[in-house]
């Protein structure tokens, strides 16, 4: 009985934190979209080079920067 709750707790777990690092995904990678638009076409199109050429370092990047935009989010709306 009690290892069932222990692998359902983990797995909850295991979904929250996916699910959070989606939204730092989406939220980092929307960012960096705007920024880019900031900068005109050459911008938007090293974005997406960036994307094509360099995805796994992006996505990375992207849930970063998004982990920082969300800590924001939540530090203005809360405190």
């Amino acid at each position: 009985m009690n290892e069932d709750l222990t692998i359902t707790l983990l797995v909850i777990i295991g979904i929250i934190v996916g699910l959070v690092g989606l939204a730092a995904l989406i939220a980092g990678a929307v960012n960096l979209f705007s920024y880019a638009g900031k900068q005109g076409f050459v911008g938007l199109a090293a974005y997406v080079a960036c994307w094509v050429f360099m995805a796994p370092i992006m996505a990375t990047i992207c849930i970063m920067v998004g982990l920082f935009v969300l800590f924001v989010i939540i530090r203005e709306r809360w405190f």
